[in-house]
């Protein structure tokens, strides 16, 4: 997935053919996900625990990102 980078933020396209910018990180244990569109949408997904397969976090950002 291409995807631009600079100042610790990232721009990065969704499923939908729309871009969005945020920002990731985390510890053992935790993660978290933000991000935003240009139209004003946004959401912070955070991911406690270790799961036993890495959740699609691509679709969880374009399901709530993509009108």
């Amino acid at each position: 997935v291409p995807y631009r980078y600079g100042l610790g933020l990232i721009e990065s396209p969704l499923t939908c053919g729309m871009d969005y910018i945020g920002h990731n990180g985390g510890i053992q244990g935790f993660q978290n996900f933000s991000g935003a569109t240009e139209d004003g949408r946004a959401v912070t997904l955070v991911v406690t625990g270790t799961p036993e397969s890495v959740p699609d976090l691509t679709g969880m950002l374009s399901r709530a990102l993509c009108p």
